[in-house]
């Protein structure tokens, strides 16, 4: 409930902007996809969590990007380029540089998920593995993991009712099979991704720098 009326609200709050009647046809059009990628990426995860052990990597990051990654990312730049009446080079530009970063952003979530200081991060550790939420960290680990290892992974992932024991029992087979390290190597591409199109975007100095920081900050946060 709490959730519909955000939604009710968000749309009124559009509605009710100064805006022209050009800049609130771009807008709709921006929030309308962004509504549909969320929904489409929330669908997928909920099919993948019934499919037991997700191994496909691919499908794990599609459903990063569409939900989480775009929307905390990806449309909000392109929302504010389009506010701005900005020339559509820059909205195109922003798209490229923010796709690679919304996947790091998620990526580190994953990572805090499951290996983050709670009294750091404001996350309770391990509930990811409790919910057997389908992840990277995840998909890496089913895939390279031995019958032991998967023999504890499916004891007690997907468990609501699982320890603190549990939990650290899943996080010494994925830091065994250095899955942390394969995650922070994958963000580091998709940082290096996303500061390549930043220098490539037709953007003022001071744009670049802030951009450049922002992709610093969500890709190496620590909560």
């Amino acid at each position: 409930m709490a959730g519909d009326l955000l939604a009710f609200w968000h749309q009124e709050v559009v509605e009710l902007a100064p805006l022209s009647s050009g800049q609130l046809r771009r807008v709709r059009a921006v929030l309308a996809r962004m509504r549909q990628e969320v929904f489409e990426g929330q669908y997928r995860e909920l099919a993948l969590s019934q499919q037991g052990p997700v191994e496909d990597l691919d499908q794990i990051l599609a459903v990063a990007r569409a939900k989480s990654g775009n929307y905390s990312v990806t449309w909000p730049l392109v929302l504010g380029s389009t506010l701005a009446s900005a020339d559509p080079a820059v909205p195109a530009a922003l798209h490229r540089y923010a796709v690679p970063l919304g996947e790091a952003f998620q990526l580190r979530d994953d990572l805090l998920g499951v290996f983050s200081d709670p009294e750091v991060s404001g996350k309770p550790v391990g509930d990811d593995l409790r919910e057997g939420k389908p992840t990277a960290l995840l998909a890496l680990a089913w895939r390279s993991a031995d019958p032991d290892q998967r023999r504890v992974l499916r004891a007690h992932v997907g468990r609501r009712d699982a320890s603190g024991a549990d939990i650290a029992e899943c996080q010494a087979v994925l830091i065994a099979l250095g899955v942390p390290d394969r995650i922070e190597t994958m963000i580091d591409e998709r940082y290096e991704r996303a500061v390549e199109a930043l220098e490539q975007a037709p953007a003022t100095g001071p744009a670049r720098t802030t951009l450049r920081r922002l992709a610093a900050q969500l890709a190496y946060r620590d909560n």
